[in-house]
């Protein structure tokens, strides 16, 4: 913190002695730095008054005096009280001065001691919404580096600015003693917030850090590997309620566990947070739980006060579950290869009814009274999630109109009769979800079976993850017959599912049927020459297909040629099949983002120039007014003066 601020030879000075002598060649080394000092007294003597009521006190401590009378005020000194040497005093008042560009004064410093003896006291140091900046947080690291009895530093509500927050990070990097850091709502930007992180990254005594509340600058904030635990995590929702600037919050590998992630949750409805990451915490299923029901799963009971918005709340609630079971009924029962078959006595296909199904359920959950939260990315991927857990969650999308894309890699789906039975009724019904992860889900067969026939239904998602779930024939059919239907999928990841010869023909057929998809991942499996030969026989047919992974399969380079070829052409299809006005749109939006990032910076240094102005102004004015009352002072000294002139002339003439 030193080296920030004094020259190279105060630095020599004090490390060539002792440690109590350094000490002092600090100290005196900051009185010199200081030469506005001078123009105050060094002593930080103040007049209190005792608390009413309070026994009268003796100059001596601890001696009650016999007077009755009205307490009268005492003489404190700040420095002994608090235990915070004069220089340094002086050098914090000198450094508020500085930032506010003003001159120092004796009654600035009786202020200034009335206010630290009053906010300074105990362990607790506190100097919140008083204008510091980053001189004034020089003295401050200096004053905490020196003084070792505070645990808790408050600095919220000031002119910080990334510099003040450079200068904090250097005191956490060093000072084992303080235990809660409040800096929020100072100006701090991504590149401030980094110093503070880093710092963190080495001290390990901080147990809560405040950097969000009210804060008018932080968009992205990545706190991941920082071992926040589930108190870091309560502090964060705490700063989290309210804000409403914070867009994306990375708190990944942090281990809060279920309580960390049921705080995170509470703090969801209150806050702007667009994304969050809440991956490797190990939340499980209690978590999860809290997450679904902050994130709109509605209850089962018919007590519940979310459904008193309806004109009959037990009807309604009963209607709900209705929908949910009957819709689940027709996924299961019918066979992936029926989908499209119209059963005896029925006007509709097997799809159709569960597309039915859905806007059933859809039209259910209007009667409920939900508040959402702004989320509409989440990642929750390896939380020892089972499908208790993961049903809660599944259950939000029912109601959550919000979410474009959820992630929960590494969780347990598979249900032990059916198999991923939530996803069965959420995916059908939902109709704003874009992107879902299920990497490594433990899907089974069954599952993977009937997600296929739910994704059959759905009209909404575009990228799918299944990688590291095992196929079977039976599971490859069912995703090739839904491949051969589905226009709205985009992008779909197969790798790692133990695919062999016989399910990637299979696949390849459902993808000659295909015209939706863009790209495809089949990384990573068991595929040989017969499955490229399918696969090359279904591009000759496939003219949307653009990406298409075969790494790590024992494929002759030969038929990854020719598939390679029919890629491209499909490449150069989609290419002149965009309109030319999408081309010129294009082409003017990518002027557009150049022109607004252009006035973004001139806007920054703007309000940069702006603030330096007004800080001009106000020490402009604050001078006029010094020099007003120093004006003033020189007068009235004139006049007596002038009096005692008068006085001695009177005297000589009598």
């Amino acid at each position: 913190v030193w080296s920030l601020q004094r020259p190279a030879a105060c630095q020599a000075e004090a490390a060539n002695l002792p440690p109590g002598d350094a000490a002092g060649a600090l100290l005196a080394a900051i009185e010199r730095d200081y030469a506005e000092l001078q123009r105050i007294p060094n002593n930080w003597v103040v007049s209190r008054v005792p608390t009413p009521g309070a026994p009268a006190r003796s100059r001596k401590v601890g001696q009650i005096s016999e007077s009755e009378e009205a307490p009268l005020p005492q003489h404190v000194d700040v420095a002994e009280v608090l235990g915070i040497p004069n220089p340094l005093l002086g050098a914090m008042l000198a450094g508020k001065c500085r930032d506010q560009h003003i001159l120092v004064t004796k009654e600035r410093q009786r202020r200034f001691a009335e206010f630290v003896l009053s906010n300074c006291s105990g362990n607790s140091f506190s100097m919140s919404d008083c204008n510091v900046g980053p001189e004034c947080a020089k003295a401050v690291a200096m004053t905490l580096a020196l003084c070792t009895q505070y645990t808790e530093l408050n600095l919220s509500r000031n002119s910080l600015g990334d510099q003040g927050a450079h200068v904090i990070a250097s005191l956490l990097m060093k000072n084992s003693g303080l235990t809660a850091v409040d800096v929020s709502a100072n100006d701090i930007s991504c590149r401030g917030v980094n110093f503070i992180l880093t710092a963190m990254l080495v001290n390990c005594h901080v147990q809560s850090l405040d950097l969000l509340t009210k804060n008018s600058t932080l968009l992205h904030l990545n706190l991941a590997s920082t071992n926040l635990g589930f108190g870091g995590a309560q502090g964060l929702a705490r700063g989290l309620v309210g804000n409403h600037t914070l867009q994306s919050l990375d708190i990944s590998q942090n281990d809060i566990g279920d309580r960390g992630g049921t705080c995170v949750a509470a703090a969801l409805k209150d806050c702007g947070l667009l994304d969050l990451n809440l991956a490797d915490n190990r939340i499980g299923d209690e978590g999860f739980l809290n997450l679904g029901a902050c994130l709109g799963a509605l209850p089962r009971e018919t007590q519940s006060s979310v459904w008193s918005r309806a004109l009959d709340p037990q009807k309604a609630a009963a209607k709900y579950v209705d929908s949910v079971h009957f819709l689940r009924r027709l996924v299961l029962e019918v066979e992936e290869k029926e989908l499209h078959v119209v059963p005896h006595g029925s006007d509709l296909t097997h799809l159709q009814s569960i597309q039915e199904a859905a806007d059933a359920l859809h039209m259910a959950v209007r009667g409920a009274e939900v508040t959402l939260p702004k989320l509409t990315s989440l990642t929750l991927s390896n939380n020892s999630a089972t499908a208790i857990g993961v049903r809660g969650l599944a259950d939000a999308l029912h109601v959550n109109c919000m979410l474009e894309k959820v992630c929960m890699d590494h969780c347990e789906h598979r249900d032990a009769d059916h198999g991923v039975h939530s996803l069965v009724t959420s995916l059908p019904a939902n109709t704003t979800l874009r992107h879902l992860s299920l990497s490594c889900a433990v899907l089974g067969p069954a599952g993977l079976v009937n997600l296929a026939k739910v994704m059959a239904a759905n009209k909404a998602l575009r990228v799918l993850n299944l990688s590291g779930n095992i196929f079977d024939s039976v599971s490859a059919q069912a995703w090739a017959v839904t491949l051969g239907g589905n226009t709205a999928l985009k992008q779909l990841c197969l790798s790692a599912c133990h695919l062999n010869d016989a399910a990637g023909q299979v696949l390849a057929e459902g993808l000659a049927e295909n015209e939706g998809l863009q790209q495809l991942s089949l990384r990573d499996n068991a595929l040989r020459d017969q499955a490229a030969a399918a696969l090359e026989e279904a591009l000759l047919h496939n003219g949307t297909l653009i990406q298409l992974n075969l790494e790590l399969n024992s494929i002759d380079f030969r038929s990854l040629a020719k598939i390679k070829q029919l890629l491209e052409r499909n490449s150069k299809i989609r290419d002149k099949g965009l309109p030319d006005k999408y081309r010129s749109r294009i082409g003017d939006l990518s002027q557009c983002k150049r022109e607004v990032e252009r006035m973004t910076k001139v806007l920054s240094r703007n309000h940069q120039k702006k603030r330096i102005a007004l800080w001009k102004q106000a020490a402009k004015v604050q001078k006029l007014k010094d020099e007003k009352e120093e004006d003033r002072q020189r007068q009235e000294q004139v006049e007596e003066q002038l009096q005692e002139l008068l006085q001695t002339q009177e005297q000589m003439d009598q």
